[in-house]
């Protein structure tokens, strides 16, 4: 869930704060995240926000929830749903810090 609502007119606006990160563009993690709160608020309350904002340490970044980031993030479930019904899925190994504090480097023998 977001961390909080704003009302917007006819509008929920999805807000999530992430105090401890800085960045001149928000994480597209961070955009798919909204994105899904985005669908939860449609879902709910049956109308769509136009748009949600990600705040970070010193700056606040509006996304719009267009047709293409929908696409991607339904796109993006629907992949994390085939990966759960799977019997092996290969692990991300594009980020060597997030790889050196997995729980499960002791059994990968994939490590970078």
């Amino acid at each position: 869930k977001p961390d909080y609502l704003v009302r917007r007119g006819r509008h929920l606006i999805p807000v999530e704060v992430k105090p401890g990160r800085t960045a001149a563009q928000p994480y597209r993690s961070d955009i798919l995240q909204l994105a899904a709160y985005g669908l939860l608020v449609e879902e709910t309350y049956g109308v769509a926000p136009p748009y949600g904002v990600i705040r970070y340490q010193a700056t606040s970044h509006n996304v719009p929830f267009t047709p293409e980031l929908r696409r991607e993030l339904l796109n993006t479930l629907a992949a994390m749903r085939a990966d759960l019904e799977a019997d092996d899925v290969s692990p991300n190994h594009h980020n060597p810090a997030r790889c050196a504090t997995c729980g499960y480097r002791y059994a990968c023998g994939q490590e970078l």
